[in-house]
């Protein structure tokens, strides 16, 4: 709560690997984890608190690398639309210094207005197939280890993978791929996501 003047409701955090993400739609509904530790809320609470009346929201992505230095990504408004339209993500203006991955360099990759896909509700454009680093995939999440996020022809930001798995072994599984160094991805150790309210002026 002291971070940038408080206020915050976590609703993702990936630290250690030791939460399971490989989850089915149910479970990204409702959230799963431990609020201390990894977690994901739930995009139903999540909804909930974005749909506030005259409210806006702010989020903001926190960035640690495998050697430890920091990068963050953050949306001045930050809403969803309801279950019937998936709960399809909506993005503000960018700041920061990691790049805004999910809008990346083209609007092929843009994830801003993607409805949220899992391995058995696969909402993520691929018809029948589109090109993931050079190779032809059928299913985001499947290919991004049966993982729940916005993906729009997979894209490039998705933060809900884990650490610690081995069968990429040459990168990382949380992606945020505009941030990077000297032209090479960073690869990511952790992550939070976090929303807070905005003040709207004139709003009664």
């Amino acid at each position: 709560m002291d971070y940038m003047e408080g206020g915050w409701t976590v609703i993702q955090r990936r630290t250690d690997g030791l939460t399971d993400f490989k989850r089915m739609w149910s479970q990204y509904l409702d959230g799963f984890g431990h609020l201390p530790g990894e977690h994901w809320l739930g995009l139903r609470k999540i909804f909930n608190i974005v749909s506030q009346k005259n409210t806006r929201f702010q989020l903001h992505v926190s960035l640690v690398s495998q050697d430890d230095s920091t990068a963050y990504a953050s949306y001045d408004n930050f809403w969803l639309e309801d279950e019937t339209k998936f709960f399809a993500i909506h993005l503000g203006r960018y700041a920061g210094c990691a790049g805004d991955a999910f809008r990346g360099y083209d609007q092929e990759q843009n994830q801003d207005t993607a409805p949220f896909s899992t391995s058995d509700v696969d909402n993520d454009g691929c018809s029948p197939f589109c090109t993931f680093a050079d190779k032809a995939v059928e299913s985001c999440s499947e290919n991004q280890n049966n993982t729940g996020w916005w993906f729009n022809q997979c894209g490039k930001a998705n933060l809900n993978g884990s650490p610690l798995d081995q069968d990429l072994s040459t990168q990382s599984h949380i992606h945020w791929d505009t941030w990077t160094k000297n032209g090479t991805l960073v690869k990511i150790k952790s992550v939070t996501m976090k929303i807070r309210r905005v003040e709207i002026p004139n709003s009664k």
